[in-house]
């Protein structure tokens, strides 16, 4: 697997989840919110640089990947 960029991830899930900046996916409802999630884990970014770059919790990102 190819690891991305901080850079790379956030304009990724940008495109993905259409929104302006990564910051705002923690303060979606909890479905939108879990949707992104899986989306950006499915288009390449590790659980690790997505709670970097979002702001949600390692834990919590991972606990929406087991659904």
């Amino acid at each position: 697997m190819v690891r991305l960029t901080d850079r790379e991830a956030i304009e990724r899930l940008k495109i993905v989840c259409k929104c302006d900046t990564v910051q705002e996916i923690g303060g979606w409802e909890v479905k939108r919110r879990d949707s992104a999630v899986l989306a950006a884990l499915s288009n390449g970014v590790s659980i690790r640089q997505l709670s970097r770059i979002t702001g949600i919790s390692k834990t919590v990102i991972e606990r929406i990947g087991k659904k």
